[in-house]
C-alpha cells in the first residue's frame, strides 16, 4: 500500500497450479496496478 491505496498483490502459486504448468520449482506472481501508481505520483 502506498498512501493507504493498494497498488500491488503478490504471492506464491498453489502447488497444483505449478504442477499443471509442468514447473519443477515453486513460483511467485505479482500484479501491479499502474493506474493507481500514476494517480499517487501525480497527486504529489
Amino acid at each position: 500500500m502506498i498512501g493507504g491505496e493498494p497498488v500491488a498483490v503478490f504471492g506464491e502459486l498453489h502447488p497444483e497450479v505449478i504442477t499443471n504448468f509442468g514447473l519443477d520449482h515453486p513460483a511467485a506472481a505479482v500484479e501491479i496496478d499502474v493506474t493507481a501508481l500514476v494517480r499517487i505520483i501525480w497527486s504529489e
